[in-house]
């Protein structure tokens, strides 16, 4: 991803951001904005916001999904490097 599109994609998140304060049910926009924060590689962000998502609506299938992407992400983040 070129700084360009990153860029872009973080001025969507801000967007979004605005509309869920605004939003009398968040859940669609908080969705998009996981999606927007994985491809800026911020699983930390994305995973934030599918659970969010998932309080409200426990059998979401997107947000489900999106939780285990963003979980598998911030686990592997974490892992120690292997010494080669």
């Amino acid at each position: 991803m070129t700084n360009i599109q990153r860029e872009g994609k973080l001025k969507q998140i801000e967007k979004l951001s605005r509309a869920i304060e605004n939003a009398e049910d968040p859940s669609y926009l908080q969705l998009q904005r996981s999606e927007l924060w994985m491809e800026v590689g911020d699983s930390t962000n994305a995973l934030r916001d599918a659970r969010q998502v998932l309080n409200v609506s426990p059998n979401d299938p997107r947000a489900k999904r999106l939780e285990k992407k963003a979980l598998r992400s911030v686990k592997e983040h974490q892992q120690p490097k292997k010494e080669q």
